[in-house]
This record gives C-alpha cells, structure tokens and sequence, in this order.
C-alpha cells in the first residue's frame, strides 16, 4: 500500500526495497515539514504534511514488523525456531547483518559478517546455519561445499538441538544432495515436531513428499505455509513448483505469476511460469516470459529484439530456448547446476539423446539438486520412454556418495 501511495517500482524502488522471505526495508529518510508560523496550511500542503506523518509512521510499522519477523516464536511450537534466544549474544548484530546480506545474495559481506559472528559468540548456533546457506548458495558444484555445510549445521544442531532451522537444513541437505529421503525425513520430522508452523520447515517437508510420490502431503504442507506467509516471493514460486510437478497447472501458472508480482526479477517464478505455460502448449506466453528472463540474465537487446520478432510462438518459444542454451555455456562456471539447466533446455528442444548423456554427466558429477526430482518432474516427461533414462531416474531415489 506504501509502494502504490508513493507510485513506487518494485522492480526499481527509491522507497521501499522487498527483502526476499524477511520483509521491507525504507530506502528514504522520511522529515517532517511544519508550515512557517502565522501562515495556514493550503489543503495540499496540509495533505503533504499529513502524508509525510503517515510515512514516518508506516516507516515504524515496517521497522517493528521486521524485527519481529527476527525474533518471534513460532506459533503452535513447543519450542522456537526463531533467534529470540540469541538475542543478548555479543555476535548478534553481526549475525543479523550477516543473514541481511544472504537474503540480497551479497555472498562475500555475509559470510565476513556471520564468521565475525561465531567469533564473538561461539555458541551462536544460527550463526552456523547461515554460514551453512552460503556454502549451499554459493557451491558452483564442489562437493566440498557440502560437507562444508553439512558440518557447520551439525556444529548448530550440537550447540543447540532445539532449533528447527539446523534439522529443516540437514533435512534439506539429505533430500537434495544425499538423496538419503530417510536421513531427510528423520530430520524434518524433528523439525516438525520443533516448529509445526514454520514456513521453511513446511517447504522442505512438502517437496520431499513430492519426491516420495504423495501429492496430497505436499499439497497439504505447502499450502500451510502459503497460509502463513501468502506474500512471500520465494513461497509463491515454491507453491507453484509444488503445483506443477502434481499437475495443477492452472494453479501453478497462478502462483508463479503472483511470486513474479512481488519481484519482477524472480528468476525461479519466470522459470516456473515458462515451463507450465510450455507444458499447457501456450508457446507465446511461455516465449514472452522467456524474453523477462532473457533480459534478467542480461542478454543484449539484440538478442531479444531478434527473439521477439520471430512470428511464430512455437519458434519464438525455441529461439529462447536457443539463446538459454548459450548463456548456460557461457556462465556455467557461476550456475550452481550447469548440466541439468542444460539437460531440461535440450529436453525443451527436443535433443533427448543429448539431454540424457548430459543427466548422466550430472550423475557422474554428483550433487545436483534436480537429480531428487528426475522421477516426478514435468520438464523431463519426454525423457520417461528413454532407455538409458528409466535407469538414472530410479537412481535418484538411491542415496549418493559424496565424491
């Protein structure tokens, strides 16, 4: 409501900035103007005063609301999953600084923050689950990357056995890079049990469940946590991707379009909405979502102004599919799963025998999280009648050694 009443842009703010799954930051310092003695106020400067009033004071309510986003308990837990604990910890500033970073993805000033962190306080457990995210977010396909973030959620857990966070993480871990959906249901079980009411831990028990082939729980689980948290942006993509993958379509689209309304810059809602609309035959919308990532990955305006003008959608949709291809070859070593972004994009072109090499090339590399989704996911249905697939997909229900 602030952003309309200040004809701000979400995708370019000077007022207020949406900070992914946290909430708003105010980007100006509001003033108060008081009108010169003696002289009345005309209607519109008293309706500037007013609304200069009216945002210092919303400016509080984001304040208030982002730090209790920071520091509440979960309602319904027997136990916090938040940092309230952490609170009086000499590394907390810099643990909140820290995690501030992560969420804009300014990987560098997080990690220098949240290790000041566990230096000032060891014992900050939640200090080593963010440090752990970095290693995630930030692997470019080593797999020391992961025993790095294994061990760092295995020191939070230790610390603190309590925080749902550190088991919804190793949760995550197993089920995305082990493979082990035992391991992963264990810990999110605990998880669970910690915090039946947080979002995050709600979001890896519904893909996992999806993984595992039960719909209905993983429709169950991730409407929970749209329920709690309805606008965040990763969420609505997430429930969409959920959507999706259980063949809701319509609904996919829809989620996906309203995560891509709270950022117009979210790669995986524009990617989501791509595939389904591909998925649904309707090339045209998936091609003009094409030309939106196109120009988020910073492809030249000739690039999508040659995209564009191509009349008809099937080889407008192809075209961008063309130019994806390229810009995995050229920025693969900065995508965290270069071989199955590639796979999918040559599935999308109708080079199976290629995309199925590439899978097994991801296989032979190891550690990428779409190898857990070979056996439910939609992009790869064409792949299912491929002799050499049928064996890599039910390998993704085997557990991985970590190489």
């Amino acid at each position: 409501s602030i952003r309309r009443a200040l004809n701000d842009d979400a995708s370019a703010p000077k007022f207020v900035e949406t900070i992914p799954r946290y909430g708003y930051l105010f980007l100006q310092k509001p003033e108060f103007l008081d009108a010169p003695p003696n002289e009345p106020e005309s209607g519109l400067r008293l309706i500037n005063r007013h609304f200069k009033i009216a945002a210092s004071l919303a400016l509080v309510v984001i304040l208030c609301a982002v730090f209790f986003v920071f520091t509440k308990p979960q309602s319904g837990a027997g136990h916090s999953v938040s940092t309230e604990n952490y609170v009086a910890s000499p590394g907390y500033a810099d643990f909140l600084y820290g995690r501030y970073a992560l969420s804009r993805g300014d990987f560098e000033q997080a990690e220098e923050r949240l290790k000041s962190a566990v230096k000032s306080d060891p014992s900050l457990a939640p200090a080593y689950i963010s440090l752990a995210r970095i290693h995630v977010a930030n692997r470019r396909s080593s797999w020391l990357k992961i025993v790095n973030a294994q061990e760092l959620a295995d020191r939070a857990i230790e610390i603190d056995n309590d925080l749902a966070a550190g088991h919804a993480l190793k949760a995550g871990l197993a089920l995305y890079y082990l493979r082990d959906h035992v391991l992963a249901r264990d810990h999110i079980q605990k998880a669970l049990a910690l915090a039946p009411n947080d979002p995050d831990v709600l979001v890896v028990d519904a893909y996992l469940n999806i993984i595992q082939g039960d719909e209905n729980g993983a429709l169950e689980a991730i409407g929970r946590a749209h329920e709690i948290r309805p606008l965040s942006t990763n969420l609505n993509a997430d429930y969409g991707w959920i959507l999706y993958k259980a063949g809701s379509w319509n609904d996919a689209e829809r989620l996906c379009k309203t995560s891509i309304d709270l950022n117009p810059r979210s790669a995986f809602a524009l990617d989501c909405v791509i595939h389904v609309n591909h998925s649904q035959g309707d090339y045209a919308e998936a091609a003009e979502y094409g030309l939106q990532l196109m120009a988020l990955r910073n492809a030249t305006k000739e690039d999508v102004d040659t995209v564009r003008q191509i009349a008809d959608p099937r080889m407008r949709e192809r075209a961008y599919w063309d130019w994806t291809l390229e810009w995995i070859e050229n920025n693969a070593a900065d995508i965290n799963d270069p071989f199955s972004k590639r796979a999918i994009t040559l599935t999308m072109l109708g080079r199976y025998d290629e995309a199925v090499e590439v899978f097994n090339r991801a296989y032979e590399k190891n550690g990428e999280p779409f190898l857990a989704f070979l056996g439910v996911d939609p992009r790869v249905d064409e792949l299912r009648s491929h002799t050499h697939f049928k064996m890599l997909a039910s390998q993704s229900q085997v557990p991985a050694m970590i190489n």
